[in-house]
């Protein structure tokens, strides 16, 4: 994927799922399931410059983010802004830092915020306090809950907005991630 908006929800199997390598290089992209992967690659998942939101209710084995690391294959997080509610597989490559936040509430409004306090983007997560991984192009990110947006553009079905403001809400705390472990 290269741009645009696209949301994909499944109840049972992957919201998105591909036969061999993966590529988001731009646009909004959420996968969100309840039943499997929320984005699972059956090769390599390269994420460089995408804005990706990818949910996993299931809980283990199943990710938020999975590669084909069964068969030596690997999620490359190398550039753009990534949100994981469920966790990302266990040895991917990550350029940069990660960080895992824990302490927020089902339904508000999270916001991302880069290092100059500009907001990135804002979503609604499906649980509270689950594993939550957030990725901005390896640089340094804050997160807030409870966010009030103005001016928002909608995007992925509702659990999503972006070109907008944000402002209040509670910090985060966000700790550094490591990809050595699923969740």
């Amino acid at each position: 994927m290269t741009g645009g908006v696209l949301y994909a929800y499944s109840a049972s199997d992957d919201a998105i799922n591909s036969a061999g390598d993966m590529s988001l290089s731009g646009g909004y992209v959420c996968g969100w399931s309840a039943g499997n992967d929320g984005i699972d690659a059956n090769g390599n998942l390269n994420i460089e410059g995408a804005t990706v939101y990818a949910v996993c209710t299931k809980g283990s084995p199943e990710v938020a983010l999975d590669a084909n690391t069964e068969g030596g294959k690997k999620l490359y997080l190398k550039s753009g802004t990534v949100i994981a509610v469920g966790g990302l597989e266990s040895g991917s490559s990550i350029t940069g830092s990660a960080y895992s936040a824990s302490g927020w509430s089902k339904g508000a409004w999270l916001t991302l915020y880069d290092s100059s306090s500009n907001p990135m983007i804002s979503f609604k997560t499906p649980s509270s306090g689950s594993s939550l991984v957030v990725y901005s192009g390896g640089k340094s990110v804050s997160l807030k809950s409870g966010s009030t947006l103005s001016g928002e553009r909608s995007i992925w079905d509702g659990n999503g907005a972006c070109e907008g403001s944000a402002s209040g809400g509670s910090n985060v705390s966000l700790s550094s991630y490591s990809s050595n472990s699923r969740r």
